[in-house]
């Protein structure tokens, strides 16, 4: 297992995640900040405001970087198709 930071940036701020955690691979760090936005998001809709400009840039320990942006968490439509 290795060492994923999930750090939060909303517009300009950082919310750097001191602590981390650990996961067998990258996409499974990924799959975290996936189920995270998500949660936040519900939070954020309770407010009335959804900021899908945030996101997840998650940092290993070996380097290895990706980001996960609130809008990749949801789907989101805007039509009133059927489902």
């Amino acid at each position: 297992m290795a060492q994923y930071y999930l750090h939060h940036r909303r517009s300009t701020a950082l919310i750097r995640d001191l602590e981390g955690a650990e996961f067998n691979s990258i996409d499974e760090a990924r799959q975290e900040a996936i189920t995270a936005a998500r949660e936040l998001l519900s939070e954020m809709a309770l407010t009335g405001v959804l900021d899908l400009t945030a996101r997840f840039e998650i940092v290993g320990e070996d380097g290895s970087s990706t980001v996960v942006p609130f809008l990749e968490a949801v789907s989101v439509r805007m039509d009133h198709e059927e489902t």
